[in-house]
């Protein structure tokens, strides 16, 4: 038989039924109770979330809160940036790629191309967006892995594409389909100069011109011939700017390499290798150490970099000078043997 606390007993009634009283100094201790769980529970999920976000490394997922900003001030920033950040931005969410490809976003595109000097302006065929990511972004737009360098941007055919991809995706122009129609790129090869086109271009273009006959198959054929005209004219300009502007890259990355070879320098000379240099910089050795790794590279020098490149070049150094004095001696010794004999 199981047993029945008193307190239990005296509150059942004779009906069996259990009369549990709570005075209001308890209803207040329960609320009170009440009140911290869900304080607790508050702060459970507020940790819960800030543990969240420390786990993202770097700083992934910070730029999700710009999508959070008011509109104004998201397009005060926009207007700060270049194209290749636009596009960059545009590709962060869903929300930010919302704003930044509806047609009333397209003044932003055309002031962030406005602050590239001497870039043409977007071609009738193409979009904003799409014009920025032929211009600018560094990859294939067939596989999106491969880098494509900005001196073989295909322009007549607005895209750009890796070696594979240019295999897989081009062929050449048809023998007999009409000159001069539709996008095509000139290239050399083993039989002198050849033209290309894309397959998919290719394929519109048939589609297209079959049926076409007498007067239709003429007045198509000045369509197509009058904007080719238009695009090959748009992409020599864009050829001479992507010269340019390839050309003045390179004297930046050359002007960063100075700047760092002549800190470098300093940095050496302070702790007495200048003599040393010296004869580096005036021997046949002259490369190895001009061309050294650690030394032609177009990035400033910082004091962190000085830290971890500083062994390696006194030890190189040390070779350096070990060999020009063992070939001192050695001449010295020929020499002195001359006399002698």
């Amino acid at each position: 038989m199981k047993r029945r606390s008193k307190r239990l007993r005296s509150a059942a009634g004779r009906d069996g039924s259990v009369n549990i009283n709570i005075d209001d100094h308890d209803v207040d201790k329960v609320a009170t109770l009440s009140d911290v769980a869900s304080k607790k529970g508050s702060k459970v999920e507020k940790s819960t979330e800030s543990s969240r976000l420390r786990r993202v490394k770097g700083r992934r997922g910070q730029l999700e809160e710009i999508s959070r900003m008011p509109l104004d001030i998201l397009y005060e920033i926009f207007l700060q940036l270049d194209p290749i950040d636009i596009l960059s931005l545009s590709r962060v969410s869903k929300s930010l790629r919302k704003i930044l490809m509806r047609r009333s976003s397209t003044y932003i595109w055309k002031n962030a191309r406005a602050r590239i000097p001497g870039l043409p302006e977007c071609p009738i065929d193409m979009s904003e967006p799409a014009y920025v990511n032929l211009a600018f972004y560094p990859y294939c737009q067939f596989c999106l892995k491969a880098y494509v360098s900005p001196g073989t941007i295909l322009w007549g055919s607005r895209t750009k594409a890796c070696k594979t991809c240019f295999a897989e995706h081009f062929e050449h122009y048809p023998n007999d389909f009409p000159d001069n129609v539709m996008p095509s790129e000139m290239i050399l090869n083993d039989r002198g100069v050849a033209y290309i086109v894309n397959k998919d271009t290719l394929r519109q273009y048939l589609a297209e011109w079959k049926g076409l006959q007498g007067t239709a198959l003429d007045e198509w054929c000045t369509r197509k011939q009058s904007e080719q005209k238009i695009r090959e004219e748009h992409a020599d300009k864009c050829k001479m700017w992507n010269k340019t502007r390839n050309r003045e890259r390179s004297d930046e990355l050359d002007n960063l390499r100075g700047q760092r070879y002549q800190a470098i320098k300093a940095k050496l000379s302070d702790l007495g290798w200048g003599e040393e240099i010296f004869h580096l910089e005036n021997s046949t050795h002259r490369r190895l150490f001009l061309g050294h790794k650690l030394i032609n590279q177009p990035k400033v020098l910082t004091e962190r970099i000085w830290g971890n490149i500083k062994d390696v070049l006194i030890d190189f150094l040390e070779k350096a000078k070990a060999r020009r004095l063992d070939k001192l001696r050695r001449d010295t010794r020929k020499k002195r043997g001359k006399i002698l004999s």
